[in-house]
Order: C-alpha cells, then sequence, then structure tokens
C-alpha cells in the first residue's frame, strides 16, 4: 500500500486551512491545527526515512553533497525535535559557534540523523532533564 498520497491530501488540507483560514478560526482550534500540521510534517519525514531505508537495501541512496553550516542544521533539528521535547517536559540547550561551522555534507541526512538522536534523547531522558542537546567548540 503507497501510504504517500493520503498523507499528502490530509497535509495538504491542513496547510490549506491553516494558510488560508486560521485568522478566522478559535485560538484552540488553531493550536490543534498546528499540531496536527507539525504531526503531519512529522509523519512525511518519517515515511520518507522508511523510503530512504529501502533505498539503501537496494543500493539506490544518493548523497546532495555541498558546503553547508553545521550550526544552521542543528539549530533546524533542535527546533524540529522541540515540540517532542515540550511533551516529555525535557528542553534542549545548544551552544554554537557564532560563525558558524561549515562542511561538505549531505544537509538533509544529517539534519535526519540529528533529529533521530534528539528523539531518543527525549526517549529516555527523566521529566523535566535539561542539557540534552549539541554542543561544539569552546569559549563562546
Amino acid at each position: 500500500m503507497n501510504c504517500a498520497p493520503p498523507l499528502t491530501s490530509v497535509k495538504g488540507a491542513i496547510d490549506l486551512v491553516m494558510g488560508t483560514a486560521s485568522s478566522q478560526l478559535p485560538e484552540n482550534v488553531r493550536g490543534l491545527l498546528n499540531i496536527a500540521q507539525g504531526n503531519s510534517e512529522r509523519l512525511a519525514k518519517l515515511l520518507n526515512d522508511l523510503l530512504d531505508l529501502e533505498k539503501v537495501s537496494t543500493n539506490r541512496m544518493q548523497f546532495n553533497y555541498a558546503v553547508h553550516n553545521i550550526a544552521d542544521i542543528v539549530t533546524e533539528a533542535v527546533n524540529a525535535a522541540t515540540p517532542i521535547a515540550e511533551t516529555a517536559n525535557v528542553r534542549f540547550v545548544t551552544k554554537l559557534p557564532p560563525d558558524g561551522l561549515y562542511a561538505w555534507i549531505d544537509a538533509q541526512r544529517l539534519e535526519q540523523v540529528l533529529f533521530n538522536l534528539l528523539s531518543n534523547a527525549v526517549k529516555y531522558s527523566d521529566a523535566g532533564a535539561g542539557g540534552n542537546g549539541i554542543a561544539s567548540g569552546a569559549g563562546w
């Protein structure tokens, strides 16, 4: 069964409502739609992860290497994982170089790995824990 079309329809409907009518909705409904929108994005990423695993197992995985700021990618991964952390009463603490940290990487794959690590950090942390995160360098 191909799950992508139904997920695309659900995500598209939520995005349409949020983009066109969200200001007319009660705040509690907007909040629920925001949660649904975030969950549909995570579900889409999960589906893509499963499709990627299939590509890896059949040697069809492609990587897109370029120079990227790793600090930006860490920030994106932390932002994506923060809603999960908040539901578990866990917080992330990051300390990143202000001038960035550049490397030749596949940004999407790195963000995927970091998100998975952060999600696991939440899963195995005690409620109210802090300090789960990523730090690099010294003196900033």
